[in-house]
């Protein structure tokens, strides 16, 4: 008998031929599984998905989980789907299984450099526009402005200053929260960003876009998280 949840060919097609998941035993940690250890490791997944988790798919989505006095309360299925799953050695213990967000405010950040770091502070107010609503304009504030890790490049596609090979441009990641009351925002949105700055001289601001480009109140692109 098939599974009810998922095509077992088309599950060890994807796995095998497009994934080519055995290509992972060229890794030592790795090396000791063969095909058939990972077809036993998909046989018990599948038993306990159909066995522990289906059968209350509609009583939990129709309970969702609620928090109070500091801890999280689900339905009893699913502490016995969980025990199953963790039984079953695909959680160790001290990993992470999940993280709670609350959705009804949203985090983006833009990368600025660090000639314009001056112009932005901790509660300055931004706006942003994304994709999916082209006509609203959401509002809020920047919280933090960070540091940004030399594994992060800017989203912003600005000219990238170099002599004798080095950087002269440092990136910092400012990060803005925005109040998400109605759910609309969700993180993997794109749009454009635009943070108000302190006000200068006319003068001061046109020599300023002559060295530097564009100020940075014009609009950026975010990244949602």
């Amino acid at each position: 008998m098939g599974s009810r949840i998922v095509s077992r060919r088309d599950l060890e097609f994807q796995l095998f031929e497009v994934l080519d998941v055995e290509s992972l035993r060229e890794r030592p940690r790795f090396a000791q599984h063969s095909r058939e250890t990972m077809l036993a490791a998909v046989d018990t997944a599948l038993a306990i998905a159909e066995e522990k988790f289906a059968p209350h798919n509609r009583k939990a989505d129709e309970h969702e989980p609620t928090f109070h006095d500091g801890r999280v309360h689900l339905i009893p299925e699913v502490k016995e789907a969980l025990a199953a799953y963790i039984a079953a050695g695909f959680l160790a213990a001290g990993e992470e299984f999940c993280r709670l967000s609350d959705a009804r405010t949203m985090k983006a950040r833009i990368f600025v450099s660090d000639r314009d770091l001056n112009d932005i502070r901790s509660g300055a107010p931004v706006r942003v526009k994304v994709l999916p609503y082209a006509f609203r304009t959401y509002t809020g504030h920047v919280e933090q402005i960070l540091p940004a890790a030399a594994t992060d490049a800017p989203i912003s596609g600005t000219q990238k200053l170099t002599r004798l090979g080095q950087d002269l441009t440092n990136r910092f990641a400012v990060v803005m929260v925005f109040p998400n009351s109605d759910g609309s925002l969700s993180a993997g949105m794109t749009g454009v960003a635009k943070i108000a700055v302190k006000s200068r001289p006319l003068a001061w601001q046109m020599s300023r876009s002559a060295w530097h480009g564009p100020p940075l109140s014009s609009w950026s692109r975010p990244s949602w998280f």
